[in-house]
């Protein structure tokens, strides 16, 4: 099972790449970026309802976590279902998406 874990972390990159936390994990842009350490210290966004937070910024990065090897929980009060759903297919992790409705 661990095996199995590892081989899915990698990605097709190498296993000392995997494990690189200063690698950059996304491109912001003049020389900037979030790297694997970044992003697992914490990352937030902020904005006005509707503003384009799930769909804009967030996905990006939670795109680029995905293709990584990160996995997480998502907990949302609104259908964020079809979102999730596109960017695990996307990032080639549709196998690894568990879906928990209260319905």
């Amino acid at each position: 099972m661990l095996g199995t874990m590892l081989k899915r972390m990698t990605c097709g990159r190498s296993k000392a790449d995997s494990w690189n936390m200063t690698a950059p994990l996304l491109s912001l842009g003049n020389n900037e970026s979030i790297s694997r350490m970044r992003a697992m210290s914490g990352v937030l966004i902020t904005g006005q309802t509707g503003s384009g937070k799930s769909t804009s910024s967030a996905a990006h990065l939670a795109h680029a976590m995905l293709r990584a090897g990160f996995g997480g929980l998502v907990l949302s009060v609104k259908s964020e279902r079809e979102n999730w759903v596109r960017l695990c297919t996307e990032a080639g992790r549709s196998q690894d998406l568990v879906i928990v409705d209260a319905n």
